[in-house]
C-alpha cells in the first residue's frame, strides 16, 4: 500500500468567500471610526495623533525603498459657538446623510465623544447604517460619472 492510498482523495474545489458590498462598506466605515476614536482620545489626553503610511521612493542610488510618511486624518468632529460638540460620518470625503437629511450626531461634551463613536461603531457592525452607506456610495459613483 502506498502512502497516497492511505489518504482520502476528493475532487472538491475551494470556494472563494467574498464579502458582500454591505460588509465591505461596514468594514471601511468601522476602521475610519476607530481612527476618529483614537484621534479624539489623543486630543483629550493632550497628545499628538499621527498615523503613517508606506510609500516607495527612489533614493540617490536609483533604488526604490519603502519610507513611512505621516498620513493626514481629518477630524469628523467639531463644536459650535456654544461649546456643543458634534460628529459627522463621511464617505469618500463627503458628509453622509445618516437618517433622512440628518448629517450629524450631537455629542454635547468632548469627553463623551469616544463613547458616542463606540456606539456608532456598534451600529455599523449591526448593519444599522447599511442604507445610508449604500446611498452615499451611489451618490459618490454618480458624482464620479458626471465628472468624467
Amino acid at each position: 500500500m502506498t502512502v497516497l492510498e492511505k489518504l482520502k482523495l476528493t475532487s472538491e474545489k475551494r470556494v472563494q468567500q467574498r464579502a458582500t458590498i454591505e460588509e465591505s462598506l461596514r468594514g471601511k466605515l468601522y476602521d475610519r471610526l476607530a481612527e476618529q476614536k483614537e484621534l479624539v482620545e489623543a486630543e483629550l489626553a493632550g497628545k499628538e495623533f499621527i498615523k503613517t503610511r508606506r510609500v516607495f521612493v527612489t533614493n540617490e542610488n536609483g533604488e526604490r525603498v519603502a519610507q513611512e510618511v505621516p498620513r493626514r486624518i481629518r477630524k469628523w468632529f467639531w463644536h459650535n459657538g456654544e461649546g456643543t460638540w458634534y460628529v459627522e460620518l463621511r464617505y469618500g470625503g463627503k458628509v453622509m446623510k445618516i437618517a433622512g437629511e440628518k448629517t450629524a450626531i450631537e455629542v454635547g461634551d468632548l469627553k463623551q465623544m469616544p463613547k458616542v463613536i463606540a456606539t456608532v461603531m456598534q451600529a455599523v457592525q449591526a448593519g444599522e447604517l447599511d442604507k445610508a452607506l449604500l446611498a452615499a456610495k451611489k451618490e459618490r459613483m454618480a458624482t464620479l460619472r458626471r465628472n468624467r
